[in-house]
């Protein structure tokens, strides 16, 4: 499975709907940590 960031994607859409931005940047992190853990650890560490 590729990986991407949200980052600079739909930069208006994002400011115009913080929780989508919010929730975005938590999918990013939850993603960043899955690379050296599992997917629940990854969810764990990140509350």
């Amino acid at each position: 499975m590729e990986r991407f960031s949200n980052e600079g994607y739909k930069e208006e859409l994002k400011e115009a709907y913080r929780t989508l931005k919010e929730y975005m940047r938590y999918v990013d992190k939850v993603r960043a940590f899955a690379k050296d853990m599992s997917r629940g650890e990854a969810y764990e560490g990140n509350r």
